[in-house]
């Protein structure tokens, strides 16, 4: 829900509803018309900007819910730190574990240390989902 206020002094506000029904099948209709969308995020120094921060903005990033072929996500590490790389080494594994997971079961919080710091992530689920769910975390 998007909430504008109008320019009157006692802010009365507007509300206008999105209509995701309408979106989805806009998105699944009109699919090969969506344009290609580039991500870039930049960091510079491993010790002001954890990796684990980055790593947790990457696969937000990549788990957007857009056709992966139109999609790209860049890093800029002007900072050069291997510790930066091989975290994003290990951030690349971990994706595509996590990536497929939040497809599967429509996992709206795609944020991997939100997720599962989520004690109620495991609350009325499947043993599938149960069984994925150790597997991803077990591999973060």
């Amino acid at each position: 829900m998007l909430i504008l206020f109008s320019g009157e002094p006692e802010l009365n506000p507007n509300l206008y509803n999105g209509f995701m029904a309408m979106l989805n099948e806009y998105i699944v209709r009109f699919e090969r018309d969506l344009p290609p969308v580039d991500i870039f995020i930049c960091t510079a120094d491993p010790i002001k900007e954890p990796p684990l921060t980055l790593i947790n903005t990457v696969l937000s990033a990549l788990a957007i819910d857009y056709p992966l072929e139109k999609l790209s996500c860049y890093v800029s590490d002007d900072g050069g730190s291997p510790l930066t790389f091989y975290a994003l080494l290990e951030a690349s594994r971990f994706a595509k574990i996590w990536i497929p997971f939040c497809d599967n079961y429509s996992i709206q919080d795609r944020c991997p240390e939100a997720y599962f710091s989520n004690s109620n992530a495991l609350e009325n689920v499947n043993l599938h989902f149960t069984r994925d769910w150790k597997h991803a975390n077990v591999r973060r």
